[in-house]
């Protein structure tokens, strides 16, 4: 597998190239706001990106690709959007470039169908996003005995149900299939393109490898725990695992712990429960969902691996190209 540097190079951001891959690191831990009514859709975008840094063990949350010097090449919805400028205020920036003397502006030819200054469907984006990082929690995050599985599941279901519900009601905006991405899914799409289309194996990304037994993920602990081989009915998905604002105090509890490793509030004991046949059934229900009815259940364990390495998640293109460089933030 290829490898970027260990110890990043400071470049100044007018030094950046076109095609660069940018990754975006949050400065600081997000924060949830007080549960209020009028605070749950911003909740709703923190605890995505809360689950986003619990999976991938890395707090960089976005990823896009630099187009005409100063702007990014970016997802979004209802098609891939040239706009905002590189530089973000809330993150640090890291680039990765393919080697020295090979022009990486060339994958930007292989960019699927883009508007510049689309007006963004947001929520229907956050909803990707939800999904992304909820099923990423499931199938790719490492659980550790001391973790409280139950609270984790309550988390995830209930960023799933409030998916399930928005596509009961909405349907995304799909205009032929393929115009809807998740940043570094778009990122891993242009460049292995170009790698196959030109060929250039610079352009080929290395990603970790996703191949792995799930024996230490929650899924499987739901699986094997629940003996869950079944689907439950699809009213299972619609069916509200918690109040919002209970979720928000737990998520709150199971992220932020004190130094101690009690956590503040009694709402993880109280409020998560334990894993259960529901939890199992409403999880593979949604993942044979979004696999359009077409999972084969017969052997969990091997479509589940299969399943896992399609989320590809911003951290893990931190290692994906031979060149690694941290924007500096004097500018």
């Amino acid at each position: 597998m290829k490898k970027c540097n260990s110890a990043e190079t400071v470049i100044s951001l007018k030094d950046v190239k076109d095609g660069d891959i940018v990754l975006y690191e949050l400065k600081e831990e997000p924060s949830f706001v007080k549960p209020i009514k009028d605070n749950l859709e911003t909740n709703f975008y923190v605890l995505i990106d809360k689950l986003i840094c619990f999976a991938e063990g890395s707090h960089i949350t976005h990823a896009a690709m630099v187009y005409d010097s100063d702007k990014v090449v970016e997802a979004t919805i209802p098609a891939v959007r040239i706009g905002s400028h590189i530089a973000n205020d809330d993150y640090r920036l890291h680039i990765r470039r393919v080697r020295n003397g090979i022009d990486g502006s060339v994958v930007l030819k292989y960019l699927p169908q883009t508007i510049p200054e689309i007006e963004a469907d947001g929520e229907s984006y956050a909803m990707m996003m939800a999904v992304v990082a909820g099923v990423s929690c499931l199938v790719k995050a490492k659980v550790r005995e001391n973790e409280n599985l139950g609270a984790l599941a309550t988390i995830i279901r209930y960023v799933l149900y409030k998916v399930a519900s928005y596509l009961d009601n909405k349907k995304l905006p799909y205009s032929n299939g393929d115009d809807n991405w998740f940043c570094s899914q778009l990122v891993y799409y242009t460049y292995t393109t170009a790698a196959a289309k030109i060929p250039e194996p610079a352009f080929d990304i290395a990603l970790p490898d996703t191949s792995t037994p799930i024996a230490d993920t929650l899924i499987h602990k739901l699986v094997s725990r629940t003996n869950a081989r079944f689907l439950g009915d699809e009213s299972v998905l619609l069916k509200k695992p918690a109040a919002e604002d209970e979720v928000y105090a737990l998520a709150e509890d199971f992220f932020n712990p004190d130094k101690s490793g009690e956590k503040k509030n009694a709402v993880c004991g109280e409020k998560a429960g334990s894993l259960s046949a529901e939890d199992a059934s409403f999880f593979l229900t949604f993942i044979n969902k979004l696999c359009n009815n077409k999972f084969d259940f017969s052997d969990i364990e091997k479509e589940l691996i299969k399943f896992q390495s399609a989320f590809v998640m911003p951290s893990d293109l931190r290692n994906c190209l031979d060149e690694g460089y941290l924007v500096s933030d004097e500018e």
